[in-house]
Parts: C-alpha cells; structure tokens; sequence
C-alpha cells in the first residue's frame, strides 16, 4: 500500500484479535470431541458425514448444493465449516451417547395436540411490577375495549407491546404450563386475572377466541411427529454428553487467561 507492506503476521494478528476466541472455542469443543471418540473407539467417517448432510438438506427439500449455497447466504458458514464444526460433532456426540431414544405413545398425544391442536387467541400485558400490574388490571377490567391500547402503554414485552399486546396463539403442552392453564379457562372477549407466571413477571390476558384444528387425526402426521420428537430427545442427550466430555476436561486457554 504505497510504500508500505501488510505482511501476513498483520492479517493474522488482527483476524486473531477480532474472531480469535470463537474460531479457538470451535477448536477446542472438536478436540475434546476428538478425543472422546478415540478414547470410546468411536470413528465417524466423510461417507456418514455426507449422509447427514443430505437427509437435512431434503428435509428442507433441497438438494445437497443448495442447501450448501444457502447456508453460506444466510448464516456465512462454508460447506467445510458446516461439516467439520457441525455435523461432525454432532454425529460423534450421537454414537458417543450410545443410547436408544424411546418415544412413548403419551408423548405422541401430546406433541400432537401441541403442533396441531386448538389454540388460543389472546393480547397479552406484561409487567414486572405487581403493584402496576394490577392497576392495570383494574384499567382493563373496567373498560375491556381498551385493552389494545392499554398493552400499547403499559405491556414491558417490546415485541407484542407494538402490536397492541398480540402473541401467537397459544397451544397446549408447550412448555408454560401456568399460562396455558389460565389461556384454555377464558372464554373469547374475557380478561384473566393477575398471572404469576414467575418471580416479578405478571401477565394479564384478553381472550380473542380459539384457532380451528387443520389436522384432525394424528395418523396423518405420525412420521413428522415422531422425528420431530427424535430430534428433540436426541439433541437433550447429545448436550448431556458433552457437557460430560467438557466437565473432565482440563482446558487452559491462554488467549482469554481462563482455566477450565
């Protein structure tokens, strides 16, 4: 650059300074993945490697180059990232877990009525206050049709608050029970009480009626159900193992002065 040199140590120094510790966390995680693998005999070969990435792919109903293509576009990962930091370790976090997922018939039901079951249409205030949440109450229970702007003023939740209080609808078994209950007691136009739905978080719900169910019997959803469930119960225990893996592990990064 004019008379001046960049010289290789330059673009590594300043690459290391700005991405150094997430590119040495990557490392880190596939070396103890590594090394568990060959400590267990565990071996995950290019030919699985690639299997993976084509059953994804056509779960996206793409073909393994654009599913490539795309992951470069949206999420700025190269194909050899994705395989190496991706579906490597997650292959050899599987054959490491070792472990039969069972899927019980209960568990269908309910991933059923939860992906395709009722829901129900509300506008949701929240607040972390319970003195102002109920003052709000009052407001809304007093003048039900000012709800919207009420949420518009008073809801802490940026994202509904903009909308007037409105949420997705809410189904059921989808992980907070305590809202859901009070959600499937209301009738379409009436306000809840005062939700608790943890330590200084209230909510306060106004029904606007129920979705209609598209899918009305679980025979015709049965496999994605069931993958979906597989997924799901695959990746808590595949986290389980490598927080194991992690947990006995002595890593001492000198990039960020920290001992683990």
């Amino acid at each position: 650059v004019g008379k001046e040199t960049i010289t290789y140590d330059m673009v590594a120094q300043e690459a290391a300074a700005r991405y150094g510790k997430d590119i040495l966390d990557d490392l880190i995680n596939r070396m103890l993945i590594q090394q568990a693998c060959e400590e267990a005999g565990v071996n995950v070969t290019e030919a699985e490697v690639s299997a993976e990435v084509n059953r994804i792919a056509k779960r996206f109903n793409l073909d393994t180059a654009n599913w490539y293509q795309m992951l470069q576009a949206e999420r700025n990962i190269t194909p050899l990232q994705y395989r190496q930091s991706v579906i490597w370790p997650m292959l050899s976090l599987k054959k490491l877990a070792g472990e039969q997922v069972d899927i019980s018939e209960e568990e269908m039901k309910k991933a059923f009525v939860r992906n395709y079951g009722p829901r129900v249409k509300v506008r949701l205030i929240l607040q972390d206050n319970q003195r102002r949440a109920q003052e709000v109450w009052d407001k809304a229970r007093a003048n039900p049709d000012d709800f919207e702007k009420l949420a518009q003023d008073h809801s802490i939740d940026p994202s509904s608050r903009a909308l007037g209080g409105t949420i997705p609808p809410i189904p059921r078994f989808s992980g907070n029970e305590t809202l859901e209950k009070e959600a499937f007691k209301l009738q379409e136009g009436e306000i809840s009480g005062l939700i608790e739905l943890q330590a200084g978080r209230y909510a306060i719900l106004k029904c606007e009626g129920r979705t209609e169910p598209v899918v009305s019997s679980m025979e015709e959803v049965k496999d994605q159900l069931y993958e979906e469930l597989y997924e799901q119960k695959t990746q808590q225990t595949v986290a389980k193992v490598f927080d194991n893996i992690k947990k006995k592990a002595q890593v001492d990064n000198y990039l960020t002065q920290t001992s683990t």
